[in-house]
C-alpha cells in the first residue's frame, strides 16, 4: 500500500481495502492487516474514519527551497564559512 500510495497509484481520497477484505485477499491474519494500516496512519499516508473506511490521506505540499538573495552591498551574498568554526571577525 505504501509503495502505491508514494508511486501515484493510489490518489488522495481513494478508499482501502477493509481490513478483512485485504486479509483474506493476502491470506493473512487480519490482526496483521490492521498493524499495517496502524503503520500507515502513523506515517500520515492514510486517515481512518471509523466505519467509513480508510482513505488515502491528502499529501502536503513538498517544500522547495528558494534561493538565498544578497542584501545590497554584501559581496558573499550573506554567506559564510563556518568551516573553520571561529567566529567572524568583523
Amino acid at each position: 500500500m505504501e509503495a502505491s500510495i508514494r508511486e501515484d497509484l493510489l490518489q488522495t481520497g481513494d478508499r482501502l481495502p477493509t481490513v478483512r477484505e485485504l486479509a483474506s485477499r493476502l491470506g493473512t491474519s487480519p490482526a496483521t492487516v490492521n498493524a499495517a494500516y496502524r503503520i500507515l496512519r502513523q506515517r500520515g499516508l492514510v486517515i481512518a474514519d471509523g466505519r467509513r473506511g480508510t482513505r488515502v490521506a491528502p499529501r502536503p505540499a513538498l517544500w522547495v527551497p528558494t534561493a538565498t538573495r544578497p542584501a545590497p552591498g554584501d559581496a558573499d551574498g550573506g554567506r559564510r564559512d563556518l568551516a573553520v568554526g571561529l567566529p567572524d571577525p568583523a
